[in-house]
């Protein structure tokens, strides 16, 4: 008798194993899923984020109307240095 009721504990030890270990699958599952989606979500931040890098790269690389204006007078005093070695 001691022999078939430690039978049947064992046997129900391994039914509560077998739903932890279900449990356990379902939550690694999950698991997987979410990050699966997480990296989806980081590769789509990364390429929006080199959207912007080369738009703001785009921006600056056109200058401003101050600098223009600079530009502008920086060549007309060089024009004015070149003229005024010329007439001497």
């Amino acid at each position: 008798q001691q022999f078939l009721d430690k039978i049947a504990a064992m046997e129900r030890e391994a039914d509560e194993d077998t739903a932890e270990n279900a449990k356990l699958r379902d939550v690694e599952q999950m698991h997987r899923k979410i990050s699966s989606k997480y990296d989806k979500l980081r590769q789509l931040l990364a390429e929006a984020n080199l959207e912007v890098a080369l738009a703001v790269r785009t921006i600056d690389d056109t200058p401003t109307r101050t600098e223009l204006i600079q530009y502008e007078r920086r060549f007309v005093e060089l024009y004015q240095q070149v003229a005024w070695k010329l007439e001497e």
